[in-house]
């Protein structure tokens, strides 16, 4: 038995060298992993920052183009109720005029 922990013993000082040297090895990459978890975390923060910023834009910027279409459509209507009153007006001195020729004629029979 004592044989035993003795090859051991000698088994763990010829390899232990070399497992601290991979534990560094391990450690260090490790800690690259940790700074490229922190990176992409962050980016994925900033990604989610510029996407809301430029959300609102588009929603500011969407507002702006529908106010002025509805200033633009009430300007429109009101147009076409001022080239509707006129017509009418027209229309209806022409109905006048028309009808009155009318009553005259029939006075004259």
């Amino acid at each position: 038995t004592e044989h035993k922990l003795l090859k051991i013993k000698e088994t763990v000082s010829e390899y232990k060298p070399k497992i601290e040297e991979l534990f560094e090895k391990t450690k260090s990459k490790s800690l690259i992993i940790d700074s490229s978890i922190d990176q992409v975390e962050q980016t994925i923060k900033d990604l989610e920052s510029k996407f809301m910023k430029i959300q609102i834009e588009i929603i500011e910027e969407s507002e702006k183009l529908i106010t002025s279409i509805k200033e633009r459509q009430k300007r429109l209507f009101e147009q076409l109720e001022e080239i509707k009153t006129q017509k009418k007006l027209k229309l209806e001195n022409q109905l006048k005029q028309l009808q009155d020729k009318k009553s005259n004629i029939q006075h004259t029979l």
